[in-house]
């Protein structure tokens, strides 16, 4: 198996765009369905789903579904039942602007307990987003449906339900992040010691 992009790996790419369904592929650390890096331009619209990351440090496991770091990501399709990562087991954005996130991201579980951060999605030093996405019935430690880090202003038009966290914020954590705007709804998410929402 390899270390990163178990079903395709980008590095260093432009205006790309992925109809095909990923699933069931494996990476060591990085985006066991996909893996793009200093990538721009790229649209994902077939479903990820059943992908894993589960190899290597734990700590340095990132996006288990989709894994991206540059400029101009579009999903449209599904992120689903993808597992293991620490850094979001659906999606995991690093370093990225202009994103635009509208598939449904649903049921994805972190296996690495508490290094996990966003079991449905994870953001870091990210900015000028829109998240339209339903993110519902995922898992992580801290921000089951979501947690974002250090990062500026984005949208989240979307809605947050029935995420679950086993420490802090079971719909989403926020942390050293300027100027996010949540206009979707937030509801029925829990917590095991802090924070449903």
């Amino acid at each position: 198996a390899s270390d990163r992009g178990g079903g395709v790996n980008l590095v260093n790419c432009a205006r790309v765009s992925i109809e095909a369904n990923l699933f069931a592929n494996y990476a060591g650390r990085t985006g066991g369905g996909l893996a793009a890096s200093n990538a721009a331009d790229l649209t994902l619209s077939g479903k990820v789903f059943g992908n894993d990351t589960t190899g290597g440090d734990a700590a340095n496991r990132r996006g288990s579904g989709v894994y991206f770091s540059g400029s101009g990501l579009t999903i449209t399709g599904e992120v689903y039942q993808n597992s293991g990562a620490s850094m979001g087991v659906g999606i995991a954005l690093e370093n990225t602007t202009n994103f635009t996130l509208s598939g449904a991201v649903n049921r994805n579980f972190s296996t690495s307990a508490s290094s996990n951060r966003g079991g449905g999605i994870y953001l870091s030093n990210c900015a000028g987003g829109v998240l339209s996405s339903v993110v519902s019935e995922n898992g992580g430690f801290y921000g089951g449906g979501l947690y974002a880090v250090s990062c500026g202003p984005f949208t989240n038009a979307g809605s947050l339900s029935f995420n679950t966290a086993e420490q802090a914020g079971g719909g989403f954590v926020l942390e050293a992040c300027q100027g996010p705007l949540f206009s979707g709804p937030v509801f029925s998410n829990s917590a095991k010691f802090a924070a449903g929402a």
